[in-house]
């Protein structure tokens, strides 16, 4: 399957990392803790419900994001700051 130019130019080698860029890109302005991104990112594999399956996929999805993320720290395209001990992200400015 053949993947977009800009894909290849920014090295993307999956969705979850795609999905990720175009929430941070269309809130430019905003800084989001992991567990933001993922519930956002991930809906549709969160159960609806307020429950604690929900908290527990949340957590899951939250980890796999962790490594998403800092690959795309790594590839300049996302900024990272450590604040109180929290880890938020952004879209990278130039």
């Amino acid at each position: 399957m053949p993947i977009s130019r800009e894909q290849f130019e920014q090295g993307l080698d999956n969705t979850a990392q795609q999905r990720i860029l175009k929430f941070l890109a269309a809130h430019p302005d905003n800084a989001y803790e992991p567990s933001e991104i993922a519930e956002v990112t991930h809906e549709e594999k969160l159960p609806s419900e307020d429950s604690l399956w929900r908290g527990i996929a949340l957590l899951s999805l939250t980890w796999q994001n962790h490594g998403i993320l800092e690959e795309l720290v790594k590839k300049g395209l996302v900024d990272k700051k450590i604040i109180k001990g929290v880890s938020w992200y952004c879209i990278h400015k130039d």
